[in-house]
């Protein structure tokens, strides 16, 4: 009997907003990661006519030695082109911070699961709250780190293509070109944001429970003490 009133006392959960407020950050950071970590587009500038070409392959983690090639043929005028440093590092700590917002949000929902229906302590409450309190700040860490790159990493990709454009038309040539559709990125990017929001929702709520509840706890505490000290001194 004991057990089946533990089962039924943990199935409530499932009507309370934190249980759902973890299963959506859960959801949101498997999304950007997905989304962000299989961009694969190709960007290209053909002249027509010929057999020459200029190509750049971008796909996840931009890194330009092996995983961003470029592809030319000599005869079609060119200049360097490279990428931000920053770039990589940027993808990656916006996938790490993400990545460790669902493993902690993964967990907390494991032991809110467990814990559920118990009162829970005063120590529990501030660490949950400082948890919440860093993953936001990390997460948003990330998510301003990629945004500055990603649209650095626009402008430059565009700005090479409007240039080879240009050389062309100066060259009497006529060129082709392919650009890439960034929309999955930019996707990736609106469920990281939506990640921040639900982090620092739970953060707040977290934080007015905090205030709230302990000197609740507290004072409740000590009326306790009170009274069992007042009931010793009327017994002796």
């Amino acid at each position: 009997m004991e057990n089946i009133a533990l089962g039924q006392r943990r199935w409530t959960i499932l009507r309370t907003t934190r249980f759902w407020l973890k299963i959506t950050q859960m959801v949101c950071a498997v999304v950007a990661i997905v989304l962000c970590t299989i961009f694969n587009q190709n960007t290209r500038v053909h002249m027509m006519d010929s057999h020459y070409y200029y190509s750049v392959h971008l796909t996840f983690p931009f890194i330009y030695e092996s995983n961003v090639t470029v592809q030319y043929s000599l005869d079609l005028p060119l200049r360097q082109f490279k990428f931000e440093k920053l770039l990589l590092p940027s993808v990656i700590t916006f996938v790490v911070a993400t990545a460790l917002a669902l493993i902690v949000a993964t967990v907390v929902l494991i032991l809110d699961v467990v814990h559920h229906g118990l009162q829970e302590s005063q120590t529990y409450i501030k660490v949950s709250f400082f948890i919440s309190l860093g993953m936001t700040f990390m997460v948003l860490a990330g998510i301003c780190l990629w945004l500055a790159n990603l649209i650095t990493l626009v402008k430059d990709v565009n700005d090479e293509l409007n240039f080879l454009l240009n050389q062309c038309k100066e060259n009497n040539g006529k060129c082709e070109t392919k650009k890439p559709n960034f929309i999955t990125l930019y996707i990736s990017m609106a469920f990281g944001i939506l990640l921040f929001l639900l982090w620092l929702i739970e953060c707040i709520q977290i934080f007015i429970k905090m205030v709230y509840t302990i000197p609740a706890q507290i004072t409740l505490t000590t009326l306790v003490r009170n009274v069992e000290l007042n009931t010793v001194v009327a017994i002796t």
